[in-house]
């Protein structure tokens, strides 16, 4: 189970890095994981996502406007810190 969870984290990550500003340079690295990386269905499947539906739902965040992106990000902070945090409360 913490396997399934440590490749979430990896998910989550690169779909924060992939909403930063579009000058950081971690941007266009995340955004082609998502797009053309072979290591992106090897990590969903470790995490029990289906590949098609992630990229399909990670896509349209990175698509949103920055206004919408910034929410979600804030919302995957946060479900980030809870994940870590509720294992040790």
């Amino acid at each position: 189970m913490s396997e399934i969870k440590l490749f979430r984290a990896v998910v989550y990550q690169a779909l924060l890095d992939a909403t930063k500003d579009d000058h950081d340079p971690d941007k266009q690295e995340a955004v082609s994981w998502f797009v053309s990386s072979t290591d992106f269905n090897y990590v969903c499947d470790l995490a029990e996502l289906d590949p098609m539906s992630t990229q399909t739902r990670a896509l349209k965040v990175i698509n949103e406007p920055v206004s919408v992106t910034n929410f979600i990000r804030k919302r995957l902070n946060v479900l980030l810190r809870y994940q870590t945090s509720s294992r040790y409360s």
